[in-house]
């Protein structure tokens, strides 16, 4: 699940919740890391959790498990609903995909263009490539910076 502050809220790079009362098992404060990732005045961050193939496709849990979320930030980080811009949740299956689905996993990835924010862009081994993991990353990454050639051409 992506999530927007508009304060920071933790100086580390990453925050691995222990215990079986999170269900964010890993916490990336992507601004963190680079800041050229984020609008001026926002903190991305990136809160993670395994989940099955039934509750990756239901967007009824989907947005059970962002909600579980948001409360487990707000319990570790006291001002973080405070601070909320907005949320992108999400989940894929891919994992499972790739096994079951080979080469078809490309298409159920997510989009390099964030629908909410024009001009937001995410790459990766989850965005729309073909192959997994460095392969994926690197095509990804191609794919992107043509989608953001794009945009710029039309903002200038």
């Amino acid at each position: 699940m992506y999530f927007a502050l508009s304060d920071r809220i933790d100086e580390r790079q990453a925050v691995f919740p222990v215990g079986n009362q999170f269900t964010a098992k890993g916490i990336f404060f992507v601004s963190n890391i680079t800041q050229l990732i984020s609008p001026v005045g926002e903190h991305l961050i990136l809160a993670g959790t395994p989940a099955s193939s039934h509750d990756a496709s239901t967007p009824q849990s989907i947005k059970i498990i962002s909600d579980r979320m948001k409360e487990d930030l707000q319990k570790i980080y006291p001002n973080f609903k405070k601070v909320l811009l907005w949320e992108r949740p999400m989940a894929w299956k891919l994992v499972e995909s790739v096994v079951k689905e080979q080469g078809l996993v490309w298409n159920q990835k997510m989009s390099h263009e964030v629908d909410q924010i024009e001009g937001l862009f995410s790459l990766g081994d989850s965005t729309v490539s073909y192959g997994i993991g460095t392969d994926s990353a690197d095509h990804s990454a191609l794919l992107c910076y043509l989608k953001i050639l794009s945009y710029l051409s039309k903002t200038r």
